[in-house]
């Protein structure tokens, strides 16, 4: 697994991630090639860098170049933001005009307007795991976790026990139709195929 950093990035990210680390002039910290395709990740310390980079200009940069390279899109928020009792954020132990709302509604900015997925990481370590899972993940064919099965299909007002076998085998991992008929017809009840495991 190969991603490449930006040459600005911090060498301490470099460092942490080892041989997979590719540096590269790129205008953003990360690229990832998965096998659906390309994503670009920019890494904000929270809450110094992010403050920063809307100020300066560098963030709406960064977005644009992320957009216009790449489907997949991700900001990664690393740290965690203080406020004050009254919702002000600290930086570097000074209250700032910065309110909980304002930092939410940028990241609500980041997400909906610019169309760059948000995700928070704890620090260096952690960051390069997301980097990790987000590789990974893209290199997925296909991701069903939050799709439900369909339900059982019956020519019978009710499903027969049968059917509802060959739908509870459907429901193990790596079982198609087709191989929960097949065992389904070697195996004619649950109580067999425990049996035989």
């Amino acid at each position: 697994m190969n991603i490449i950093v930006s040459s600005n990035e911090m060498h301490r990210v470099k460092k942490a991630m080892g041989d997979m680390a590719i540096p590269a002039t790129i205008p953003y910290d990360f690229q990832i090639f998965g096998n659906r395709g390309l994503v670009a990740a920019e890494r904000k310390r929270m809450p110094q860098d992010l403050i920063a980079s809307v100020q300066d200009g560098r963030l709406a940069r960064e977005c644009a170049a992320m957009r216009q390279d790449t489907e997949y899109r991700v900001l990664l928020c690393e740290g965690r933001c203080h406020y004050t009792e009254g919702g002000h954020l600290k930086v570097g132990g000074v209250d700032s005009r910065w309110t909980r709302t304002a930092i939410r509604n940028l990241l609500r900015s980041v997400r909906y307007v610019e169309g760059v997925d948000v995700e928070f990481t704890e620090n260096i370590p952690d960051t390069v795991a997301a980097l990790v899972e987000l590789h990974n993940y893209f290199d997925q064919p296909q991701h069903t976790s939050i799709r439900t099965r369909a339900r059982i299909e019956s020519d019978w007002p009710y499903p027969t026990y049968q059917e509802r076998y060959i739908y509870w085998l459907q429901g193990l991992p790596s079982i198609s139709i087709g191989r929960a008929r097949m065992i389904a017809s070697v195996y004619a009840i649950l109580a067999e195929v425990v049996a035989a495991a």
